[in-house]
């Protein structure tokens, strides 16, 4: 049995333990959501930031219209 002397003592431990929780949590969630969407593969092929496919095209004018 619990002794009486420390029930208060434990109860201030929710306060403790609430804010933990919910970091975790989120933490959990976030990690969860970037899993999917690094397995949910795009339609149009690559996606990665190096990939030829998705680089811009070479422009006359060189950046913001300006000439070179």
């Amino acid at each position: 049995m619990l002794p009486l002397a420390h029930a208060g003592h434990y109860a201030i431990w929710v306060f403790y333990a609430l804010p933990v929780l919910v970091v975790v949590g989120a933490i959990l969630k976030s990690y969860v959501s970037q899993r999917r969407a690094k397995d949910a593969s795009p339609a149009g092929g690559d996606d990665r930031e190096d990939s030829p496919a998705r680089e811009s095209p070479r422009s006359e004018t060189g950046p913001a219209g300006r000439k070179p």
